[in-house]
């Protein structure tokens, strides 16, 4: 428990803010999650957990849990065309999870949610809407609004930290500007019974024309997602556009019928000029955003939960300065995320390459990618086991 009695605030209840409240929660500290919606998002959204991030788990004693829901991608295919340009596996990648775990974000939440209920020192509210922030030297006022009666409320806190996404409404509130630049591309993305002949792997492919990529999820399902030709206003009268466009550019044959979710999304690259104001502190996507290509997102935030959570306890327990501790936070998870969002969109720009001329440049860099010991490199690269990652604060002296 906190001092003061007041609890941490946690402003979004998605799998990073669902993990900074586990984590919270294990060392003791009072933690109350608000979450605008009334229920869990039953869609897949992001797919991907890296080894570093189930690493992460294993301080919850949760990664066993993850891996009997999950499905461990090993290996990918990566075709130029229909033609088979070569083969990464992540088989021979030094940790212990030598994978990529696919598992659709729903059932993150559902699982980290759910582990929530070992901790009667933090409480989960659903449908509570932050209105205002109010910052006094010794704590935070939050004005609520509790949707579910239509009532008002006044919460003090701690600590308030934004895990409310990209469009973060604890950002705003606290002065936070961003650095933000949209990208051109625009993706579709669908999931369907898997029917093809893949199995656990996943299958990456390039054409002039645009990308296609793979992905297998559990329980017989599999993720397309392709790149559009132009603007997705232009194409909302094509309900069969991602079956289409596979079809076209490699072949595959999709059915509509086992059709199971469709979205479409752009992509854009934000980074908050800072990641904490007196006592509001970013986390996740409200401090930062980059290109869902190689699935660095989530897992990036899953890390800046892991430090910002020993960073709160220190911060709790009077042993350091909490200015410096947090710009400690902020100096390690920005040069992270740097790097990680440099990568997505290095992986992006190559991959969609649209024309003759590229799609041959492609061609020829993949080759020589994929060839060893590059494709260890690049293994380690979707990994995420070369980002930059401190995840400890500093010890007082």
């Amino acid at each position: 428990m906190s001092p003061s009695n007041r609890p941490i605030v946690i402003c979004g209840a998605g799998p990073v803010g669902l993990l900074l409240g586990n984590l919270l929660g294990k060392a003791g500290l009072s933690v109350v999650i608000l979450e605008q919606r009334l229920e869990r998002p039953t869609t897949s959204m992001a797919i991907g957990i890296t080894p570093p991030s189930l690493k992460i788990l294993e301080q919850l004693d949760l990664t066993e849990t993850f891996l009997t829901r999950g499905l461990a991608v090993q290996d990918s295919s990566v075709f130029e065309r229909s033609r088979h340009v070569g083969d990464l596996s992540f088989a021979s990648l030094n940790t212990d999870y030598p994978f990529i775990l696919s598992l659709p974000q729903s059932e993150t939440i559902e699982i980290l949610e759910t582990h929530l209920q070992h901790y009667d020192n933090v409480t989960l509210r659903r449908g509570v809407r932050l209105d205002e922030v109010r910052q006094h030297a010794s704590h935070v006022e939050l004005s609520v609004c509790d949707t579910t009666r239509n009532a008002r409320e006044t919460l003090c806190a701690e600590r308030l930290i934004g895990c409310d996404g990209a469009h973060s409404q604890v950002r705003q509130q606290a002065g936070i500007g961003v650095r933000q630049r949209p990208y051109a591309q625009h993706f579709l993305m669908a999931d369907f019974v898997d029917q093809s002949d893949f199995g656990q792997r996943a299958c990456l492919y390039f054409t002039p024309q645009g990308s296609v990529e793979s992905f297998p999820l559990p329980g017989d399902r599999r993720r397309w997602i392709v790149q559009l030709d132009g603007l997705p206003e232009n194409q909302q009268d094509q309900p069969n556009l991602v079956e289409q466009l596979v079809k076209e550019r490699c072949s595959q044959i999709l059915s509509s019928e086992s059709k199971q979710f469709q979205s479409h999304f752009n992509v854009q690259r934000m980074l908050a000029r800072h990641y904490f104001h007196k006592r509001v502190v970013l986390c996740g996507d409200a401090a930062h955003a980059m290109s869902p290509v190689g699935g660095q997102g989530m897992n990036t935030g899953f890390a800046d939960a892991t430090l910002l959570s020993q960073t709160l306890v220190q911060i709790l327990s009077k042993e350091l300065s909490s200015d410096a501790l947090l710009r400690h936070y902020e100096r390690q998870r920005k040069r992270a995320y740097r790097v990680a969002a440099l990568r997505a969109a290095c992986n992006m720009w190559v991959g969609t390459w649209r024309g003759a001329f590229w799609s041959k440049l492609r061609h020829l860099l993949l080759h020589v990618l994929l060839r060893k010991p590059q494709a260890l490199c690049l293994a380690e690269h979707f990994a995420m086991l070369t980002i930059p990652r401190k995840l400890s604060v500093p010890l007082p002296v």
